[in-house]
């Protein structure tokens, strides 16, 4: 655990350099925030922490669905655990969720992990839909081969893991998947761990009826709904309005950047394709951004998307510690079999 706090912290520092790299220094952009309208600003936070809020609740419903528990302290202790998605594809998050889950409610490993999955493939799978028409746009136009391939190596992450999400849906290819682990694991121990993994999360795919899965989608497509709220709410913060075609643009790109491999949370690589995106008029409808905006607006939705939530989740794990410890006498351990 204090590894992903390490991490994060280090990655925080990273977003700060990176600004400063970029040109918050070199350029009117510190003048360019003295104008920032902190209602506007106060309102993109709270709409990205909503946005968070919304997915956290669709992964508690599923863990509900395992064990009795109340939501107010499954969000709580999905908040704790948000400062660890600044981590490749955010896989920090999800091990500190299912550690805590684990320790204060004896919730199994196997039905944290398969629940996260389950939200977060209901997640990328309304991305994968939004982000496959963007991959249209970007084929159909003129665009620099390193913002493609950025673009790119994001989605593919994206698109495998919505495959891995609907994979249990067809029964005969998960049958078949799940046999071929199973045969796997003799000469090989380490797949019957894969094995027993695959096999609980088909079992909650089987468990979802059309309607469950449909208010998990629909709590997904709001969840992602909120984000865009809060990139344009950014724009705003600076008075700067963007087309909505336009911003729907960026906010795929942003989002399926997020998750390229390697990098936490797109550090890096966002900002630079954000930058060449905002950086092009035909891009954001005619309009002529300076160098000094890009870059205020970078550092605004930074903030917004990456600092503020970090410092939430350590100031809100902080304050919950002790009464999730004092509390945890209260459920009744359960074995991860």
């Amino acid at each position: 655990m204090h590894h992903f706090l390490k991490t994060s912290i280090l990655s925080l520092f990273l977003v700060f350099a990176l600004i400063t790299a970029m040109g918050l220094g070199l350029t009117y952009a510190p003048t360019v925030l003295l104008d920032l309208n902190p209602n506007f600003f106060v309102l993109a936070i709270i709409f990205y922490v909503f946005s968070v809020i919304l997915w956290l609740i669709s992964w508690a419903y599923l863990i509900k669905k395992r064990k009795a528990l109340p939501y107010s302290r499954l969000v709580v202790v999905g908040l704790t655990a948000l400062y660890g998605a600044l981590t490749p594809v955010q896989v920090g998050s999800e091990a500190l969720r299912s550690l805590r889950l684990k320790e204060f409610f004896g919730v199994p490993y196997s039905d944290s992990i398969a629940a996260s999955l389950v939200a977060k493939g209901t997640k990328f799978l309304i991305l994968s839909i939004v982000a496959s028409m963007a991959l249209l746009f970007f084929l159909n136009t003129k665009t620099d081969p390193v913002f493609f391939f950025g673009f790119l190596s994001g989605f593919i992450v994206v698109l495998l893991v919505s495959i891995l999400f609907l994979f249990p849906f067809e029964k005969k290819a998960s049958a078949g998947l799940l046999n071929s682990l199973e045969r796997l694991s003799k000469p090989l121990p380490f797949f019957s761990r894969v094995h027993h993994f695959f096999a609980r999360y088909s079992a909650s795919i089987d468990r979802l009826t059309k309607e469950e899965f449909f208010l998990l989608l629909f709590l997904s497509a709001l969840s992602w709904a909120f984000e865009f709220f809060a990139l344009q709410y950014s724009f705003f913060s600076l008075g700067i309005v963007l087309s909505f075609h336009s911003l729907l643009l960026l906010m795929v790109m942003i989002s399926v950047l997020e998750r390229a491999p390697l990098l936490p949370r797109g550090i890096g690589l966002v900002e630079i394709m954000a930058w060449h995106f905002l950086a092009f008029p035909e891009l954001i409808a005619g309009i002529t951004l300076s160098a000094a905006q890009i870059i205020a607006l970078l550092a605004v939705y930074d903030l917004v998307r990456l600092v503020i939530p970090t410092l939430l989740s350590v100031l809100v794990w902080l304050a919950s510690s002790k009464r999730l410890e004092k509390e945890k006498s209260d459920y009744q351990p359960a074995r991860d079999h």
